[in-house]
């Protein structure tokens, strides 16, 4: 589970100048943000204390991972984010209740990215939708009525969603989770993802 903000921001940052000695080559630069603030720990810090804020007790360790978050973001072959807003605090209620287990349902084949926005800002997932370039490449239409779901991605941007309306519990968000993770469990691409959604529209 990514312990980052999601590095598709919903607010763009102005790449450096091609002068500049110092200027990111990556071309995913004008996606990522500010990866000095991930590798150097300040993003990783600033999540963890908002979970102590908030009365959650990760149990994991607080210190820095040692794996490139670049590195890992380029191997790992499935990325995925909660999409959810202020009307919908049950979701937020879950990742938080349930932060560890999903850290372990994710492991290496889907990184879940937490955005530190959505926890502070209500209108963040609707900038998400607008202006987030891998959501626009995807091809993948996400509409209001549609929130709150998660959606996923892999290396090439190609993109699936999977809306958590039809079972707006506690209990079936979890069932949900477990669901779409033990068929990325056995396989960890879009695919999987599309069968097990097409299996919870069935239900």
């Amino acid at each position: 589970m990514g312990d980052t903000h999601d590095p598709y921001s919903s607010h763009p940052r102005e790449q450096p100048s091609r002068d500049d000695p110092q200027a990111p080559k990556d071309p995913l630069w004008p996606y990522l943000g500010d990866w000095s603030s991930l590798q150097n720990g300040t993003t990783y810090r600033q999540l963890m204390q908002e979970f102590f804020e908030r009365g959650i007790r990760p149990q994991i360790s607080q210190e820095l991972p040692l794996e490139d978050p670049l590195a890992r973001y380029k191997n790992i072959p499935l990325h995925a984010r909660f999409l959810y807003t202020s009307m919908d605090s049950l979701v937020e209620y879950c990742i938080l209740k349930h932060y560890t287990t999903l850290k372990g349902l994710s492991r290496d084949r889907c990184d879940i990215y937490l955005s530190l926005e959505q926890f502070i800002n209500p209108v963040e997932t609707f900038d998400y939708l607008d202006h987030s370039p891998v959501l626009k490449q995807s091809g993948v239409y996400i509409g209001y009525n549609d929130l709150p779901g998660m959606f996923f991605w892999n290396r090439q941007w190609e993109g699936e969603y999977i809306s958590f309306r039809p079972h707006m519990t506690e209990e079936g968000i979890n069932m949900t989770l477990l669901c779409v993770f033990q068929e990325i469990r056995e396989d960890a691409t879009l695919n999987a993802v599309r069968r097990i959604k097409q299996n919870l529209e069935k239900d």
